[in-house]
């Protein structure tokens, strides 16, 4: 019995908090809204999300933002490739110059 009461006191507390931060009467105006609507939305949830404040993204465009990040990354692979390319070929030019500077001897400006 006593553990009952205790969540019976627990649940006592958690409604008093809700209400004294204004849950309990959004989420009943909220549902009052949705009972009074002439057209039902085909998704509550997204309907007590939005009333929430929630920006609802369509999956759609959902989709499309993950495509657009894929080939993004795609693209920054690609590009950090040919960074790459262009370094190795940098070294090679800086190192030919060496050996040809070498080759070459020192100038004599006698």
């Amino acid at each position: 019995m006593f553990i009952n009461e205790c969540s019976e006191e627990k649940k006592a507390k958690f409604v008093k908090y809700l209400e004294k931060h204004g849950v309990i009467q959004k989420f009943t105006d909220i549902f009052d809204k949705l009972m009074k609507s002439k057209e039902k939305p085909a998704n509550p949830i997204d309907f007590i999300r939005e009333e929430l404040g929630d920006v609802v993204i369509p999956e759609e465009t959902i989709e499309e933002l993950e495509r657009e990040l894929e080939e993004a990354h795609r693209e920054i692979a690609s590009l950090q490739k040919s960074i790459e390319e262009l370094d190795e070929e940098e070294m090679c030019l800086e190192n030919e110059e060496v050996t040809t500077e070498v080759d070459a001897g020192p100038s004599s400006s006698s």
